[in-house]
């Protein structure tokens, strides 16, 4: 059985769930990166977050936890 990188790991070029081709950094911060990238499957440019795992150290409010997660499964479409 294979393990899904860890986040912290992946670099432009790597491909995310084997749907998200990640092509440049264009951000960063205390939170984690977000990469433009490539969705694969709808064929159309997305920007993708990736949370660092060490970001948080305490709890999160709910609604912060969700939109999180929410983020996380849905990259938003690049204009």
């Amino acid at each position: 059985m294979s393990h899904p990188r860890e986040t912290s790991m992946l670099h432009a070029g790597d491909t995310l769930d084997g749907r998200y081709l990640l092509t440049d950094r264009i951000g960063c911060g205390g939170m984690g990166r977000v990469f433009r990238a490539r969705d694969t499957v709808l064929e159309r440019d997305v920007a993708v977050k990736l949370f660092h795992t060490t970001a948080r150290t305490t709890p999160m409010r709910p609604d912060a936890c969700r939109k999180r997660e929410c983020s996380q499964r849905s990259p938003t479409p690049l204009s």
